[in-house]
């Protein structure tokens, strides 16, 4: 083993071998599994995947520091000046997200490709120790006001991504460190700047890997981004190691028995006596507790994430502060504004503007080299004769019941959706359809967070060719829908190329070997979709936002008549 590092502990169960690690000079700490290969008859492709963890203290409660900073984080780098995102839009990854709690920040990736894994390892590394940190990235990611068309101070509103996300959220839940909308006003790009200078240091992080490849292999991984640490940073501390061992934490861990007010039964063995090493999986939680080991993140987050709320909830030492009054939005924009030349921060948003509309495809291409997706490899089950079958049958049992393709929209308060029902798609047509839902995914996502009126938006494959468009904690759910039905027809003037297939490609052959995404019947075929086959699936999505909007006026005027039928219905009941 390399003698730049300290091994401080190890230890092997049926499970996988684990062992932990310090560099001695910078200070970075390493937890390593290897994780046991699945012997079963039809195994799973092993993950690889890694993450980087920081102790992040809320040092300002209800400011949204951490949270905001998080975000901003991902928005470019020193040397990788675009957004995060669009770099997986050519990686055959897994999982990849950032989360932040009141103790820890943390940045994680994961592949079936091992290779994809390992490439990302320095390019995460130099977002989250040497971020951009710009000012208008700053105010797209946290909040800015937009100032309204024709000049009335009374209609200028805030938006921003941090915001709406908080606007819409349960002030219980997760605003110590997440912000109030409220507050956000009061944080400044400097501020995070200093904040990101204190704590995003190689001492105070935990850089945690699990897959198959061995421990010399990771390590010199490692040591590709310890030359750009040693020279951005100085007089590394060294924390002392706690003295509760791997070993002794299996022995004490405090889940042996399921809590009674569990609320999902499947949970439970995550309690259970013989799997309690399970829970140390979300390692970056204990990670920060004062009688936790130090243990890598390698299972399944969803169920761990479980046991963790529940400890927090019923091992809380401190209340969290009171909440501090809450503020019209009009008056916060005046005391925003109040503070800054607002000449100077209209050309600030006039940047931000220039800044979103690039189109960072070329760059992000090629800084990934994306590998060449081998379509051989891939395991989708049904033939092309089989799968043709599949639909004719599906599809006859639509036109009996006179089933139209028609576009189906729901609003409320904070959600709106929008589904497209098709009953007729065969061949490229269905595949195209399906690859078009994907393209939208990620470009709605961009446009609207953009935006700033939308936190959270997904797109679902419900039966064959029945996809929606969720949009979550939207401030707005009407216009929401509007903006998304404007752009499906602006899709259909999109000139789609071969860097766009090249990227659904990567997603495809992802989707094709992990059971737990909920992807369609399908064929290899799939990847025989071309750019002309995307535009006329494209025309398609249009020809039904058109439909649906022809006859909103008198589908408008049929649900009125209908809603003053039951008016008088009951009035009619109750004489």
């Amino acid at each position: 083993m390399n003698k730049d590092y300290e091994l401080l502990e190890t230890y092997t169960n049926e499970k996988g071998d684990w062992s932990y690690l310090r560099h001695k000079k910078t200070g970075l700490e390493i937890a390593y599994n290897k994780c046991v290969p699945d012997k079963s008859e039809t195994p799973d492709p092993p993950e690889t995947g890694f993450s980087f963890c920081f102790k992040t203290p809320v040092e300002d409660p209800y400011l949204g520091t951490t949270h905001v900073l998080e975000h901003c984080v991902m928005c470019g780098s020193q040397k990788y000046k675009v957004h995060f995102f669009d770099l997986l839009d050519f990686s055959c990854w897994t999982d990849f997200n950032a989360e932040t709690t009141e103790r820890h920040t943390r940045f994680f990736y994961y592949s079936i490709l091992e290779e994809e894994s390992f490439k990302f390892i320095p390019i995460l590394a130099d977002y989250v120790f040497f971020p951009e940190l710009l000012e208008i990235t700053f105010l797209q990611e946290c909040m800015r006001v937009r100032f309204s068309a024709d000049g009335d101070g009374r209609k200028n509103e805030i938006i921003g991504v941090v915001y709406n996300e908080m606007k819409n959220n349960n002030e219980s839940d997760g605003t110590l460190c997440g912000g109030l909308d409220y507050r956000l006003h009061e944080l400044t790009v400097e501020k995070i700047r200093e904040y990101h200078k204190k704590y995003y240091r190689p001492d105070n992080c935990l850089f945690s890997f699990s897959g198959t490849a061995s421990l010399n292999t990771v390590l010199s991984l490692v040591d590709k981004i310890i030359p750009d640490l040693e020279k951005g940073f100085s007089a590394c501390k060294i924390t002392p190691r706690k003295t509760l061992t791997i070993k002794e934490f299996l022995e004490k861990a405090p889940f042996k028995q399921a809590p009674k007010n569990l609320k999902n039964p499947g949970d439970a063995r995550w309690f259970d006596e013989e799997s309690k090493e399970d829970i140390c999986s979300y390692f970056e939680d204990y990670w920060n507790d004062e009688v936790s080991p130090l243990m890598p993140y390698c299972l399944d987050e969803k169920y761990a994430y479980s046991a963790v709320c529940w400890y927090r909830k019923n091992h809380k030492e401190k209340k969290d502060p009171p909440l501090p009054p809450r503020k019209p939005v009009q008056k916060i924009i005046k005391e925003y504004l109040a503070k800054i030349d607002v000449d100077e921060y209209r050309k600030k948003l006039e940047s931000l503007n220039e800044w979103q509309a690039r189109d960072n495809r070329v760059a992000a291409q090629k800084i990934m080299e994306p590998i060449a997706v081998n379509e051989n490899d891939v395991r989708f089950t049904k033939s092309e004769e089989e799968i043709q079958k599949w639909l004719e049958r599906l599809y006859g049992h639509d036109k009996s019941s006179k089933r139209k393709s028609r576009v189906v929209i729901e609003i409320d308060k904070h959600y709106c959706n929008i589904q497209f029902l098709f009953t007729e798609e065969t061949g490229h047509s269905y595949y195209a359809d399906y690859l078009l839902v994907l393209f939208l995914k990620r470009y709605f996502s961009i446009q609207l967070r953009e935006k700033g009126k939308v936190y959270c938006i997904n797109i679902n494959y419900d039966i064959p060719c029945n996809f929606s468009i969720d949009a979550v904690s939207t401030n707005r759910p009407k216009k929401t829908i509007d903006f998304i039905k404007e752009h499906i027809k602006k899709i259909a003037t999109y000139n789609f190329d071969e860097t766009d297939i090249l990227i659904l490609k990567s997603l495809m052959y992802t989707r094709a070997f992990i059971p737990q995404l909920k992807t369609p019947e399908m064929s290899n075929e799939v990847f025989n979709v071309t750019p002309e086959d995307l535009h006329q699936a494209a025309l398609r999505f249009k020809r039904l936002v058109v439909k649906y909007e022809r006859d909103e006026p008198a589908r408008i005027a049929r649900e009125e008549k209908i809603k003053k039928l039951r008016v008088e219905a009951r009035r009619e009941r109750r004489q």
